[in-house]
């Protein structure tokens, strides 16, 4: 299986044997542990059927696999109804593709508050899939949940949505700022992409504010690398992207211009362009 929804299984199984090769201490340990998850999963024990259930996908027995974890999922495992729901997405091992099944259990895995079901049954609402009927309402629902337990990918797509207004949430810039925060202040990659959007924010922002344009009077500029910013005498601000000069590798932001091309413009021995000379 190579589908998105088939290596997630494989992501969320249990890392037996997958980081190093075991030491036999491991390896006597590891044995005398499955041994027991098999005792205990005969016994119906729910944590049991579930673990050894993520074992057994992890190693690829997949008909041993799924049995075990639809055993879990009907004593109300939230992980096993959540895993269920993706096998019967697939068709895996001994369960045939179904989607009305991998919606029920998406539904009932989300509903006990299993953050990754919250996540993709929002995003299923949104989109009208894994056999559920489009709802942008529901899937506004579900994002709020995923993101209250502290989703970083939820707690993404709902700051985007307040930010836009789409997907059944409100624009609304107070709770856009306040999920934005939040992402920012994790350590997940959505982090740095939130910091990306906020600056590019404040630029736009402070560009509108100043919309009279600028004067033919004095200027300052300042340049981070190639990324600059002129600020006019009568407040006026543009940001753009300064010319190289491949002598010294500083700006030349004001590079004299012939035939309307900037002097920095061309390319060095390796072909890369020195300048851009263009405004943003």
């Amino acid at each position: 299986m190579s589908s998105p929804q088939a290596q997630s299984l494989e992501k969320t199984a249990l890392k037996t044997y997958q980081q190093k090769a075991p030491t036999e201490a491991e390896k006597k340990a590891g044995n005398k542990a499955l041994k027991e998850l098999h005792q205990a999963a005969a016994h119906k024990n729910v944590y049991a059927e579930y673990r050894l259930g993520r074992y057994m996908v992890a190693t690829g027995q997949k008909n041993t696999a799924s049995s075990l974890i639809e055993a879990a999922a009907n004593q109300d495992s939230p992980g096993a109804e959540f895993l269920l729901a993706l096998m019967y997405g697939q068709g895996y091992g001994t369960l045939k593709q179904d989607a009305g099944k991998e919606a029920t259990w998406l539904v009932k895995a989300a509903n006990n508050h299993y953050p990754r079901a919250e996540l993709l049954l929002a995003v299923s609402y949104i989109k009208g899939v894994h056999g559920v009927q489009k709802n942008s309402q529901q899937g506004y629902f579900y994002m709020r949940k995923a993101a209250h337990a502290g989703f970083p990918a939820a707690q993404y797509l709902l700051y985007t949505m307040y930010e836009n207004g789409t997907h059944g949430a409100p624009q609304d810039p107070e709770k856009s700022q306040y999920w934005a925060q939040k992402v920012e202040s994790g350590q997940s990659k959505f982090a740095g992409i939130v910091r990306r959007q906020q600056a590019q924010k404040a630029i736009v922002q402070e560009e509108d504010a100043t919309n009279s344009g600028p004067d033919t009077g004095r200027f300052t500029t300042d340049c981070d690398n190639m990324s600059c910013v002129r600020r006019y005498s009568n407040g006026a601000v543009i940001h753009f992207t300064a010319c190289m000069n491949p002598a010294d590798m500083e700006p030349m932001d004001s590079a004299p211009v012939k035939d309307g091309i900037g002097a920095c413009s061309g390319t060095d021995a390796e072909g890369n362009f020195y300048g851009m000379g263009s405004f943003n």
